[in-house]
């Protein structure tokens, strides 16, 4: 997805929007659910980074609740391990 837009909350007609080499994505407590269906739908395979294993779940209690400097770090730590480097080094 090309913008300035840190995060942004799709349906399920929209997904296509959501095209980009990495996906991050939550679901909040109780949506499990949603979740299920939205990853099930037939454009969301299509998506580059899902063809390419390019997508990850994080933890919504920190990427979307966690407004702290732990909080950030806890992200940086997620995104390290993600794209293998070294957090001491980067």
């Amino acid at each position: 997805m090309v913008g300035e837009e840190f995060n942004i909350e799709i349906s399920e007609e929209q997904i296509a929007q959501a095209d980009a080499d990495v996906i991050f994505y939550t679901t909040f407590s109780g949506g499990e659910e949603r979740r299920t269906k939205f990853l099930a739908n037939p454009l969301w395979k299509r998506l580059k980074a899902v063809e390419n294993g390019n997508v990850h779940e994080v933890k919504d209690e920190v990427w979307m609740t966690a407004v702290s400097l732990q909080g950030a770090h806890m992200i940086l730590d997620d995104m390290a391990r993600i794209f293998k480097v070294d957090p001491a080094k980067a």
